[in-house]
């Protein structure tokens, strides 16, 4: 099957936090149940989102068991999966303050051969949510606490701009950073744990942002001066 023949949902729904189900503690700090996921599933589906990523990685293969009993019940036609194997498509970490992809042309290449990019990590895993703040840091004793607590003083201006841009919508910071994403031509890969997390997602894919919105928000991304990539990640 070749990539024309893939058709792709504005925004797919990441599961790398499902891997965290059964201890709750681990990586993203994250207490899951098996009922609150279904109910994540089934909003999302009468929301008309229908694609999901998830990987063996994520807890080592622990999210997409809990993935298949979500959506146990549901025919395999109403919903499409994605994976990190071989690939019809290109999946980058991308987000305000990781354009690396764009700046080594990855992404014009991606446009001009047709080739879909999916971009992970947009909201880098909670840290440009607007919702934590160096008064209320992401959960202690959780992997993206250690990464991002530290920076979170210097995200300030930037989840704060991202947050007004959101108000004058209707939407959250979160919303922004996703639709930040989609506006580069990219399909956001947005986490989603809980079902009141669907509401953001519908949100952020209906989020026009002008070219001036855009380039305010990556020159204080810029201005942030942080380098998220991760220890698996190449320099680009």
């Amino acid at each position: 099957m070749t990539n024309k023949a893939l058709t792709v949902p504005a925004v797919a729904l990441g599961t790398w936090a499902w891997g965290d189900s059964e201890a709750g503690d681990g990586y993203f700090g994250s207490p899951l149940s098996e009922s609150g996921l279904r109910e994540v599933v089934e909003k999302a589906r009468s929301n008309g989102l229908t694609l999901w990523d998830t990987a063996v990685a994520y807890g080592m293969g622990r999210s997409g068991t809990v993935l298949a009993q979500a959506l146990t019940g549901h025919h395999r036609s109403e919903y499409q999966l994605s994976t990190k194997f071989t690939v019809e498509a290109v999946q980058n970490h991308y987000s305000l303050l990781h354009r690396s992809s764009e700046r080594g042309g990855i992404l014009d290449h991606c446009r001009e051969h047709d080739v879909q990019f999916f971009s992970c990590m947009v909201l880098e895993q909670g840290a440009l949510t607007g919702r934590y703040t160096p008064a209320n840091p992401l959960p202690e004793g959780s992997n993206r606490a250690a990464v991002y607590n530290g920076i979170l003083p210097q995200l300030q201006s930037l989840t704060d701009r991202m947050g007004a841009i959101g108000k004058d919508r209707g939407a959250s910071a979160a919303d922004v950073a996703a639709a930040s994403a989609s506006a580069k031509g990219t399909t956001p890969i947005i986490g989603v744990t809980k079902a009141v997390h669907i509401d953001g997602v519908v949100r952020a894919r209906g989020i026009a942002l002008a070219d001036e919105e855009i380039a305010e928000l990556e020159a204080l991304a810029d201005a942030a001066d942080i380098d998220t990539r991760d220890w698996w990640e190449h320099e680009m």
